[in-house]
């Protein structure tokens, strides 16, 4: 662990490395705010583009779900987070999977809440390059609109996915074409209080169709 850094939430210390922060550390602690005031039950959470995972173990911490699942195409970020669950004794609630998306992912997967920090720029403009651009650029929002169609399956009617976007690169009505595409219904958006430039745009499966099928 010696070359990882270290933040703590809770109990749980969360390895990270500078060039996987895309900002769960800082704006995405807002999450647990906006989870609270959702007032769901704590259930099975996934959180997609995880990084290091910093908002999926502040959750977990806050006993804001009851287990986790972290996703990321990233193998230097699924190694921060496995290197996590190994120093915390997390191995019976944490799953890690390196996955496109939901490639890697189990079919029969179910989740209660899908949350994110995902690439904001819809274009290639000012890309990074490097791994940095898998934190910033999701080009013609390929990524995001792949993420819409696969998390179908593994949702119940009750599943809240909520992904915090830049309100100065996108508007929730620009995902709705893609969230409906998938066979889900765009639910609403709401601003981010840590900072208002960033939003929470909410989606789930419309409350007729039940849950779908792995």
């Amino acid at each position: 662990m010696s070359h990882y850094k270290t933040v703590t939430y809770g109990s749980i210390k969360v390895c990270y490395l500078d060039e996987l922060d895309g900002g769960g550390a800082r704006f995405g602690q807002d999450y647990l705010a906006h989870i609270r005031r959702l007032g769901a039950e704590p259930g099975r959470a996934l959180e997609w583009c995880a990084g290091p995972a910093f908002i999926g173990f502040s959750l977990l911490a806050a006993g804001l779900c009851r287990d986790l699942t972290l996703v990321d195409i990233n193998p230097i970020a699924t190694a921060a987070c496995r290197e996590s669950v190994a120093i915390n004794n997390l191995v019976s609630q944490v799953r890690v999977y390196d996955s496109d998306c939901f490639d890697g992912v189990p079919d029969g997967e179910k989740f209660d809440l899908i949350v994110a920090n995902p690439p904001h720029c819809g274009t290639a403009d000012d890309s990074p390059g490097g791994h940095a651009s898998l934190l910033y650029n999701d080009v013609g929002w390929q990524v995001h609109r792949k993420f819409y169609t696969q998390a179908a399956a593994y949702l119940t009617t009750d599943t809240r996915i909520i992904l915090q976007e830049d309100a100065e690169l996108s508007c929730a009505e620009g995902f709705r074409e893609m969230i409906e595409s998938a066979g889900l219904e765009l639910r609403g958006s709401s601003r981010c209080e840590w900072a208002g430039d960033y939003y929470y745009v909410e989606s789930g499966l419309p409350a007729s169709t039940g849950a779908v099928a792995g």
